[in-house]
């Protein structure tokens, strides 16, 4: 089944919605899951198994502690999105992440979209390893499998120099999604719908001749 991306970006949005994910928040993992699909790689199966799981939940933020932003466990939507926007206050300022990360296919996707609207790049080093993993607008997401998202305890931090190479973005205006899973978070948007009824559309309610949402 092919659609286009910015369907699977709406599509994804209101599915979030849905969940009652906040809005800017359900915005930021709408287009993360259209960048993973731009980029080959099944995004929407990502999200619903990330909102089935119930990782929507509320938790326990991240914190400060000493210079550091602290956070148990980096996941898509519990405490990346707030690490992301304090990374990107100051150059070299450092996350801890000390659990582990959850979904890192779109955790990928979070760190080279904000990479892509701010410039820089995003480093992702442990203690247990001596490489650091770089991630630009033009970062591979079959490194999905670096061994560095396996790692428990890992730091972030958000420099200004761009990096250089890479893949390159694919142009592909319809992306290939799986029916099943689309049946299913179609499901989920739907109820962010206004039921229809004879007074709503008196008032005016529905899509009319041209729906651009």
């Amino acid at each position: 089944m092919r659609v286009s991306k910015n369907e699977i970006f709406q599509i994804a949005r209101k599915a979030c919605l849905a969940d009652q994910i906040f809005e800017d928040y359900a915005e930021d993992i709408g287009q993360a899951i259209a960048h993973i699909h731009q980029n080959g790689f099944d995004g929407c199966t990502e999200l619903e198994t990330l909102l089935s799981a119930g990782e929507t939940k509320p938790t326990s933020p991240p914190h400060l502690n000493s210079s550091k932003l602290v956070t148990r466990r980096l996941q898509p939507i519990k405490s990346a999105i707030p690490v992301i926007d304090w990374l990107l206050v100051k150059e070299f300022r450092k996350a801890f992440v000390s659990e582990g990360i959850d979904f890192p296919t779109i955790i990928i996707a979070q760190l080279a979209r904000t990479a892509n609207l701010y410039g820089g790049h995003f480093c992702i080093e442990s203690k247990n390893t001596s490489k650091i993993l770089k991630i630009s607008h033009q970062y591979n997401y079959e490194d999905q499998f670096h061994s560095m998202w396996s790692q428990p305890q890992v730091e972030l931090y958000w420099c200004k120099d761009p990096l250089s190479g890479g893949i390159t973005v694919s142009k592909t205006v319809l992306c290939e999604v799986n029916p099943h899973i689309w049946e299913k978070l179609t499901a989920r948007a739907l109820k962010t719908y206004v039921p229809e009824t004879e007074q709503s559309r008196l008032s005016g309610a529905g899509a009319g001749l041209v729906d651009n949402d």
